[in-house]
């Protein structure tokens, strides 16, 4: 029987310290021996890693028959490690149709017009450069967006439909010269041309997927403020970009840099960036910005105001307690700015940009308290303060610690005295600031 042990042992260029049949192990003559069969495997004239036998075909291309889309024979030819079939010269088809003989049936190779109609590629990237058209092809009918190919001279047909396909591992490559990443293109060509030769993806007329090798960065900014988000790629030119806001396309933002003048609170929320060529396209990590609002404290007079808690912006709907801390002998006269009223400590929620100010005044003097005072009942009797402030002050007299109804003023006056209005008198002077007893 004839015994098939490539490519993989062959392929990469290592000796096979344990073959196999039956689970039972070759002795070195039987290896040799299928090493005579298969062909000189081990001659690497070229030193690129790859066997002679290898590069000229042998074991890399196989008829794979069944009933297969198109699309479904792509898949199952990547399931397999390899991609459909692709010719990209005279030399190539001559080459290989050499190696694979008369294709008697029609079976899909790797080329497509599905994506621009009349604008055929081949499923590798490799430059359309060559073409084998039947006479009268491709016809163009409705849905022949892939080609067929058959026959002694393997002419291809623009078809739709199921057939099977032929299978290719790797790329074509000349076996005396280096073709370190098998890609098709010598090692010397490709460093002429500037792509990587240790790279399949990266070769001559290779269009090549983007790739985004700078995500853009979430910020956090102040409502009212201008944002940039920019990204960098690379990949086959022209590249296009499309910005999205929390998933959604943003008209017009189509460059690598998306600027937002002024930005409000619904600008907020999760950016990316989708950039795209012929052969595809990659979307960016999300960059989320937040627009923050900015609180502000002011003072007038003597005294500080406490903040909690205390940042450098705030994100809208955060609530912020604010304090007033007068200094000794001040006191909080009111609020200002997007606040109002006394109350203290008092709480603010952050729907926007907020100033409030802190207005401090001293609080009264006592400079001339009443004196106490002895009286016959029957007599008349005064009391008197007097105090100092920055502003208007107002009398409250108190008998024995309750208020005395109607004594609003800076003197008291008790007439006709009886025994009942003998005990303590105290008077309560306000301003705005506070008062004093």
């Amino acid at each position: 029987c004839h015994i098939s042990v490539y490519p993989l042992p062959f392929y990469i260029m290592r000796e096979p310290d344990d073959v196999r049949i039956y689970n039972r192990a070759l002795s070195e003559t039987e290896v040799a021996a299928l090493y005579e069969l298969e062909g000189n495997f081990v001659t690497d004239s070229d030193g690129d890693g790859l066997s002679d036998d290898w590069e000229q075909g042998i074991g890399r291309y196989q008829w794979i028959e069944g009933s297969f889309s198109w699309q479904a024979a792509m898949a199952d030819a990547e399931a397999r490690g390899g991609h459909l079939l692709t010719i990209t010269s005279q030399e190539e088809l001559e080459a290989i149709r050499a190696v694979v003989g008369e294709v008697t049936k029609s079976v899909w190779i790797g080329a497509s017009d599905e994506k621009v109609e009349g604008t055929w590629q081949w499923v590798t990237g490799e430059k359309w450069a060559f073409q084998n058209w039947a006479a009268g092809e491709p016809s163009n009918g409705l849905d022949e967006d892939y080609i067929a190919m058959g026959g002694s001279l393997w002419q291809w047909k623009d078809k739709t439909g199921s057939r099977g396909y032929i299978l290719e591992m790797g790329y074509y490559t000349d076996a005396n010269r280096a073709d370190t990443d098998e890609d098709g293109f010598d090692d010397g060509d490709e460093q002429a041309a500037g792509t990587n030769p240790v790279d399949p993806k990266d070769y001559p007329g290779a269009v090549r997927v983007p790739e985004i090798i700078t995500h853009p960065l979430g910020q956090t900014i102040i409502a009212g403020n201008d944002v940039s988000l920019s990204t960098a790629a690379t990949g086959t030119e022209p590249l296009t970009y499309q910005w999205k806001h929390n998933g959604q396309k943003i008209d017009g933002a189509i460059a690598f840099t998306h600027t937002i003048d002024k930005a409000t609170v619904p600008d907020a929320g999760g950016y990316t960036v989708v950039v795209s060529n012929e052969a595809g396209s990659v979307e960016s990590d999300v960059a989320v910005l937040a627009v923050h609002h900015t609180f502000a404290t002011r003072v007038v007079g003597s005294g500080t105001i406490q903040v909690s808690p205390k940042r450098d912006s705030y994100s809208p709907g955060s609530q912020v307690e604010i304090t007033a801390v007068p200094q000794s002998g001040h006191g909080l006269t009111h609020w200002s700015g997007d606040a109002t009223g006394r109350q203290n400590p008092i709480t603010v929620v952050l729907d926007g940009e907020k100033t409030i100010t802190a207005n401090f005044a001293e609080i009264p003097k006592v400079t001339k308290a009443p004196e106490s005072r002895t009286v016959i009942a029957g007599e008349s009797v005064s009391f008197e303060v007097q105090a100092s402030s920055a502003g208007p002050l107002t009398y409250q007299w108190k008998f024995r610690g309750a208020a005395i109804a109607g004594a609003t003023a800076s003197t008291l006056t008790i007439n006709n005295v009886k025994a009942s209005d003998a005990g303590g008198y105290t008077v309560v002077v306000t301003n705005e600031a506070g008062s004093v007893e």
